[in-house]
């Protein structure tokens, strides 16, 4: 056991079965499933498992990311209110705020449900020491026989419910036409999550980020391209944003 302590990160994982991958696996988004996509919770699940256990000296210079995709998010609407509060004396109505005002409201509605048992969820990852990949795509980590990880410079502390949701907005954004309930329920039994976890992750996964990560180009080069442009962009972003689940 002191021996773990006086070990990196990098050495950790490889010690632990973990292969570090110098090709990418690709996978086509005709061949990601609903079979695939769980198999890959039962990798993350994995690799959380393993990661966990990590004592070594590297512990201290693992980011701890911890609450900050929900603060983000706040962040964002904060900066939504704020432009249509600077447009209202205007007398502006039109597509694009409309539009804006319409996601902000999604928006809120999905930090309020995230924020109900928040405090409790952030507690238990800080007391158990969970670790996320943070990359958990299919690219980036796999099982072959044996598990693969391409990249672990993202690796950090925070809620492993993340995990699940940086996934599943991934495989959102190009193939929207899973049971995105379903599989957040399996996510949650595989990592023995309770329901409030899944909330949260229903929650998350329905903010509209992409929406607003278009809002966020818009605010700060709003004279790069006309409004038209952005409005374009938004409605594109709001197809990959797909509906709420909430």
């Amino acid at each position: 056991m002191n021996n773990l302590k006086n070990i990196s990160l990098k050495q950790y994982i490889e010690i632990s079965g973990i292969n570090f991958s110098e090709s990418t696996h690709t996978v086509k988004k005709g061949e990601i499933t609903e079979e695939l996509i769980v198999e890959q919770f039962h990798v993350i699940n994995k690799f959380h498992k393993i990661l966990r256990d990590y004592r070594g000296y590297d512990i201290k210079n693992i980011d701890n990311k911890t609450g900050r995709l929900v603060e983000k998010y706040k962040m964002e609407i904060r900066l939504g209110k704020r432009y249509i509060r600077s447009t209202k004396g205007n007398n502006i109505s039109d597509d694009f705020n409309d539009m804006l005002l319409k996601y902000i409201e999604r928006s809120e509605e999905c930090v309020l449900q995230a924020s109900r048992n928040y405090v409790d969820l952030i507690k238990r990852s800080m007391k158990s020491g969970e670790i996320c990949l943070e990359d958990c795509y299919f690219d980036n980590v796999y099982e072959n026989e044996h598990l693969f990880i391409r990249d672990a410079s993202s690796i950090c502390f925070d809620m492993i419910e993340i995990d699940g949701i940086n996934l599943i907005d991934r495989i959102k954004v190009i193939k929207d036409e899973f049971d995105w309930e379903k599989l957040i329920h399996e996510y949650a039994c595989i990592e023995k999550l309770n329901a409030c976890s899944e909330e949260f992750m229903k929650a998350l996964i329905s903010y509209p980020s992409e929406v607003m990560k278009w809002f966020r180009r818009y605010v700060k080069d709003e004279e790069k391209f006309p409004k038209d442009y952005y409005l374009k962009k938004i409605k594109k972003a709001a197809k990959k944003d797909g509906k709420s689940i909430i």
